[in-house]
């Protein structure tokens, strides 16, 4: 399951192309988290990640931690946990 955040990615304005002529090259960012889940347990996932999603925003409940280390999620059949970024240039003639 990949999730992606709100404001989560950015443009950076780069200096010309690699081909020598002034086009600019812009490049987004864009970071996600990407779950691992169990075997056909995806919509369970999504309904708990969705509960999740609200109490995060809650200023009276603690933020859950996604600990990829010791491999504890605050959501039931959660696997692995990855924090992805990718990368992807534009040129602006």
């Amino acid at each position: 399951m990949y999730v992606y955040f709100k404001e989560a990615g950015r443009f950076e304005l780069g200096v010309g192309s690699a081909d020598g002529t002034d086009d600019q090259v812009k490049t987004l960012e864009q970071t996600f988290v990407r779950l691992g889940v169990a075997e056909n347990k995806e919509i369970d996932v999504v309904k708990e990640f969705s509960a999740l999603a609200t109490m995060v925003g809650s200023t009276t409940n603690p933020v859950p931690v996604f600990d990829a280390v010791n491999s504890v999620y605050p959501i039931n059949n959660v696997t692995s946990v990855q924090i992805r970024r990718h990368l992807t240039g534009h040129v602006l003639a």
